[in-house]
């Protein structure tokens, strides 16, 4: 590798030569000074290419998880914590204590829409309500893809937790808008910058 082009390559390919025990166990691996520079180099790579995944996800109110359905745990990014309002220590890192954060009127339609999926081997995408501990309302579009073994059975999750809460909100207060101009027994028309008529409610018509 030279300069600054550092490939990120698979790290098992700088432990090639194992260190053994005379009964067979692993010791460690013997790493020649030049690989340990570019191992070095890699996982400072490595490190800063988390931070920047980590910053993208704020900014973009956007998560993600993943749920080994072999050894049943489930991990979430830094990002789905804030989501939820939660700090790692609070979660229990599986799929029941993720249901638990869930608002209660949508329970089941969370979890019928991941255990149809696992079932059809299909993804989805659901939007449903959190709620935080602190009782704040929330809503989040999810999306979910599985990943399959050589049998075809389902063995991992992995999607993303977008927190769509302003959208929401915004669409919201607009059909409100959009409904008390339509339904208004005053008459309400609505002109452009050159005085131009864009729309009129029904009592306008009347």
């Amino acid at each position: 590798m030279a300069g600054n082009d550092i490939k990120l390559q698979n790290i098992s390919n700088f432990f090639k030569d194992p260190i053994k025990e005379s009964d067979g166990s692993l010791l460690g691996y013997k790493v020649s000074e030049e690989d340990a520079g570019k191992l070095n180099d890699l996982l400072i790579k490595l490190n800063e290419r988390k931070k920047n995944l980590k910053e993208a996800q704020r900014l973009a109110n956007i998560g993600h998880w993943e749920l080994d359905l072999v050894h049943h745990s489930l991990y979430w990014s830094d990002e789905v914590y804030r989501i939820f309002g939660l700090e790692p220590q609070e979660f229990g890192a599986t799929y029941e204590s993720f249901l638990k954060h869930i608002h209660p009127d949508d329970h089941d339609l969370v979890n019928n829409a991941y255990m149809n999926s696992v079932a059809d081997k299909s993804s989805y995408r659901i939007v449903h309500r959190v709620l935080t501990k602190q009782n704040e309302l929330k809503y989040v579009e999810e999306r979910c893809i599985h990943k399959l073994d050589d049998n075809g059975n389902v063995v991992r999750s992995i999607g993303t937790v977008h927190d769509i809460t302003k959208t929401v909100i915004y669409e919201k207060e607009l059909e409100l808008a959009s409904n008390v101009f339509k339904y208004s027994t005053d008459a309400i028309v609505i002109t452009d910058a050159e005085n131009k008529i864009v729309s009129v409610n029904n009592a306008y018509e009347k």
